[in-house]
Order: structure tokens, then C-alpha cells, then sequence
């Protein structure tokens, strides 16, 4: 994480946000118990199957997996809420 409660960017709370520029698919395993919010900084790739280009965000609750595919040198933050 480049943000959370014991990161480099402290956040006051029960949270973090990591980055990541994605040029190949990828899949991370999430906790069900937390949300999480993806923002797109840059690029166009496929979110849990939702297209997403520059600026697009998504919310997630209740979810497993994040899946990224079609990635094209894109650039994410991922927050993790609680």
C-alpha cells in the first residue's frame, strides 16, 4: 500500500489505497467483509468484466476477486475500505 494506517502515507484510519500499472491480466483476492473502490488514472482495461477507460471508477462490496484484463499500460488505485 502507498497509503494506510502503517504505510508511507498515513491514513487515521481503517484503510489503504495501493497503485498499479497493469500491461497483462491480473487477479487479486479481496475480503468479502471490506469495500473497495477502483479508480482509473489512466489507459482502458476490463474491471470484474466492466469496461473502464481514463477517469472511470468502481465500487465493490461483497466481492472475491478483482479482476483486471485487456489491461493497455493502464494505471489503477485501489482503495481499500472498511
Amino acid at each position: 500500500p502507498i497509503a494506510s494506517n502503517t504505510g508511507p502515507i498515513h491514513i487515521n484510519s481503517d484503510a489503504k489505497v495501493s497503485a498499479g500499472i497493469f500491461t497483462q491480466d491480473f487477479k487479486l483476492k479481496l475480503n468479502d467483509s471490506r469495500r473497495y473502490y477502483v479508480y482509473v488514472v489512466s489507459g482502458t482495461l476490463q474491471i470484474n468484466g466492466h469496461d473502464c477507460i481514463e477517469t472511470s471508477g468502481l465500487s465493490f462490496d461483497n466481492e472475491n476477486w478483482l479482476t483486471i484484463e485487456q489491461a493497455n499500460n493502464s494505471e489503477v488505485l485501489l482503495f481499500d475500505l472498511r
